[in-house]
């Protein structure tokens, strides 16, 4: 699983500012609010993983990691 940050992209820090690159996705993605809304430690800990742990690969980019014992 992997996820990305767009807070980058806009100038002001919220995600869905003014710039043409997020304008575009948000209207590819009808559920990117949810996406970034998502408590990834809320979701999988109850299932059965352990803690997930987050990693920060680049500025717009993250990776999250769980195992499963």
């Amino acid at each position: 699983m992997s996820s990305f940050d767009l807070e980058k992209f806009s100038e002001r820090g919220d995600r869905f500012g003014e710039n043409s690159k997020l304008t575009l996705l948000k209207s590819t993605e009808p559920y990117l609010d949810e996406y970034f809304a998502l408590d990834m430690d809320g979701e999988l800990t109850p299932i059965g993983f352990e803690t997930p742990t987050t990693d920060i690969n680049s500025p717009g980019h993250k990776t999250v990691i769980a195992r499963k014992p």
